[in-house]
């Protein structure tokens, strides 16, 4: 999963953008960890961002409701695109 994520974030963010040393490439994480927590789209997540997954999760009133051991069960039970396993959050908070 680390692998995955350091492949996207340097095609999305650190090959598309200046940078002409290591202290311009430090400078500009933050900014970038943000727009792709909050706005960079997911296919794991439907097409939407890491924060804006979650606050559909909590905003559903129905999915809280739900029994853990099915919310748990249909985590595991679900496929994920491009293969591999469910981040931690979508344990509670199906797609």
């Amino acid at each position: 999963m680390a692998e995955a994520f350091v492949k996207t974030f340097k095609r999305d963010y650190v090959y598309v953008h200046d940078r002409p040393d290591a202290q311009t490439v430090l400078s500009q994480l933050a900014a970038w960890f943000e727009d792709y927590n909050e706005i960079h789209p997911h296919k794991g997540l439907r097409m939407m961002s890491p924060r804006e997954f979650i606050r559909m999760c909590v905003a559903d009133e129905s999915l809280r409701s739900e029994p853990t051991t099915r919310r748990r069960e249909w985590a595991v039970n679900e496929p994920v695109v491009g293969g591999g396993a469910w981040p931690t959050v979508l344990n509670w908070c199906p797609v």
